[in-house]
């Protein structure tokens, strides 16, 4: 994720009282196994670290690559992170924690789980890339799983995925909490918290990803598949299924030989091209199939209910902040996504068959006709606070790609 600084300006205050509130957002999620993390700072995360995020990297900056890298490894092991992606997310909390700021600015890190399709309109379904998510689901539907045995993951393995626009419904409103609280003289030299995740409020286990997954690519084949191709699922298993190191390894062997197989095939035809892509997707799926990231993480959202409470319910059900059953079943959402990976990704024009009827959200942030305002209150009383929101954006597409890229101001003012 990049790391965004928003400034916004409280136009209503005297001259000599104006504020400017900066607030910072980046993705960051790190937390031990088998515990719930609150929100709180990252360096309570990492149990106090001893040493600022400046003076850290300029001591690794001034050391040869090769030590830098060993003397990094050491205390990612020490802290207990499993890659270099987390911690350097870690690092950059730091960073906003230790940056200083004038007095009435408040600062606020979101920290998204597993960034999912779009849920609610008006693109509901929709993905932009292979990455995560998108590319394991993929990676199931061509094959590259020969048995439930060639996943690495336990069978109750929390899959703590959350929607894009979820996501965004939570940097919108915690950045409008943050100017609220500014304008009121409130803020802090420590960043509000947020967690944009589902696994302590609509956890979601492996078992059913896997069922509903299965259901949907039986129904509705991708164009292009390995050999033999099936859909596995955990079953009527109740007990958790551990993975096994030697079935892993027989499973890749047996999805590499298939691979080989195609590639050699397709080099023959003079298709040397799909068969690197072929090969290089499989060596990017293996790096989520792996065992150490079979570690489930619950990441408790408190701070983001607390959100949720000042919001009026108008605009809780359009800007949803939580992600819970009541806003939209696993099932449903698992459906549509698959929809969306199949049309978007495999750019397939026939319409998906679906195993029952999926019920799209009504939500949609700020829908034609909308005000553009979020109405906050203090402590769940009338709201005694607006926040405007005007965009400066442009979106672009081309085909089924959209991109959007811009600014977006929120202005405070006093009921």
């Amino acid at each position: 994720m990049v790391l965004i600084t928003h400034a916004f300006q409280q136009e209503s205050a005297p001259a000599s009282k104006q504020s400017i509130v900066s607030h910072v957002f980046y993705a960051a999620v790190w937390c031990p196994v088998g515990m719930t993390q609150a929100e709180y700072e990252a360096a309570a995360d990492a149990g106090k670290l001893t040493v600022t995020h400046d003076k850290f990297v300029a001591a690794m900056l001034e050391r040869p690559a090769e030590e830098a890298d060993q003397q990094t490894q050491l205390v990612m092991q020490r802290l207990n992170f499993a890659s270099s992606y987390a911690f350097g997310k870690f690092l950059t909390e730091l960073m906003v924690e230790e940056f200083p700021l004038p007095s009435r600015v408040s600062k606020a890190v979101v920290r998204p789980s597993l960034i999912s399709s779009i849920a609610g309109a008006p693109y509901p379904g929709y993905v932009a890339g292979y990455g995560g998510p998108a590319g394991y689901t993929m990676g199931y539907a061509v094959g590259f799983f020969p048995h439930i045995t060639s996943v690495a993951y336990g069978s109750d393995y929390i899959m703590d995925l959350i929607p894009a626009d979820v996501v965004a419904a939570i940097v919108l409103t915690a950045a409008a909490a943050g100017l609220v609280s500014s304008s009121r003289g409130g803020g802090s030299k420590e960043p509000a918290i947020y967690h944009a995740a589902s696994a302590h409020s609509h956890p979601c286990h492996l078992k059913l990803v896997f069922d509903v997954i299965s259901k949907f690519w039986y129904l509705n084949p991708p164009p292009l598949c390995l050999p033999a191709t099936r859909y596995p699922t955990f079953g009527s298993i109740d007990e958790r299924l551990e993975p096994s190191a030697l079935y892993l390894q027989m499973g890749r062997w047996v999805t590499l030989a298939k691979i080989w197989g195609i590639s050699w095939v397709l080099s023959a035809l003079g298709k040397s091209r799909e068969a690197r892509l072929l090969s290089t997707a499989y060596k990017a799926f293996g790096v989520y199939n792996s065992r150490r990231y079979d570690r489930s993480i619950t990441c408790a959202v408190d701070n983001v209910r607390s959100l949720q409470a000042q919001m009026i319910p108008e605009d809780r059900q359009l800007l949803p902040v939580v992600w819970e059953e009541s806003v939209m079943s696993w099932p449903n959402y698992g459906y549509m996504v698959c929809a969306g990976i199949r049309k978007l990704l495999f750019r397939t024009q026939q319409e998906s068959v679906v195993p029952h009827f999926v019920t799209c959200p009504k939500f949609q942030s700020f829908p034609a006709g909308h005000p553009n305002v979020l109405r906050l209150a203090a402590s769940g009383a009338a709201p005694d606070m607006t926040v405007s929101v005007e965009a400066d954006a442009f979106t672009c597409s081309k085909g089924d790609q959209i991109r959007s890229e811009g600014v977006v101001n929120l202005t405070a003012k006093a009921v």
